[in-house]
């Protein structure tokens, strides 16, 4: 019983915001370009933690060879 209140109250909250985005397109781009910096940033990140993985691991490949 819940769950059909709370998809209607879904509903009508997602009818609402849709009726602001047609209303303003504009926000709606800056929004979108705001979250593509944000998961950028987070790329990035992580692109440069793995840079740094694959550069120990390396690092331990040649010790090991050299002790060998």
């Amino acid at each position: 019983m819940f769950s059909r209140i709370a998809n209607l109250f879904r509903g009508f909250l997602s009818l609402f915001i849709s009726g602001l985005e047609r209303q303003n397109p504009r926000a709606l781009i800056e929004a979108e370009k705001e979250n593509l910096r944000r998961q950028i940033a987070r790329f990035n990140d992580n692109l440069a933690n793995h840079a740094g993985f694959c550069e120990r691991l390396l690092r331990q490949v040649k010790n090991l060879e050299v002790q060998e």
